[in-house]
């Protein structure tokens, strides 16, 4: 893929990490969620931030502040990490990365 040739480097938190394994079991199969588990611990081209209680603590105030907004306190996690690495675009498809401010990397997805 293009974003391979260009050697891009991928940033993601242990919340989202969560979450995914969750739906591989749920969706798919245990094996499948290990397998997950398995190659992103060994892949080189992902690092996994770890929420600390300083960024849980300023998520919540985020999450807090925009009861306007469907934004999950996931969203919020990686929304707080991502100011904070000064990360600006975003590997998803979720308008609510639009709405805080950050430039979607792949198509919308109809449905959605």
């Amino acid at each position: 893929s293009n974003l391979v040739r260009k050697r891009r480097r991928f940033v993601s938190t242990d919340y989202v990490v969560d979450e995914t394994a969750t739906l591989l079991l749920v969706r798919h199969s245990h094996a499948a969620a290990v397998d997950f588990l398995n190659s992103i611990t060994k892949s080189t081209a992902l690092r996994i931030e770890w929420m600390d209680s300083s960024r849980f603590n300023r998520a919540i105030e985020l999450f807090s502040r925009y009861d306007d907004k469907e934004w999950s306190f996931t969203d919020c996690t990686s929304f707080i990490l991502m100011r904070e690495l000064g990360i600006r675009e975003a590997f998803t498809t979720d308008h609510h990365f639009t709405q805080a401010g950050f430039t979607l990397m792949l198509p919308k997805v109809k449905n959605e």
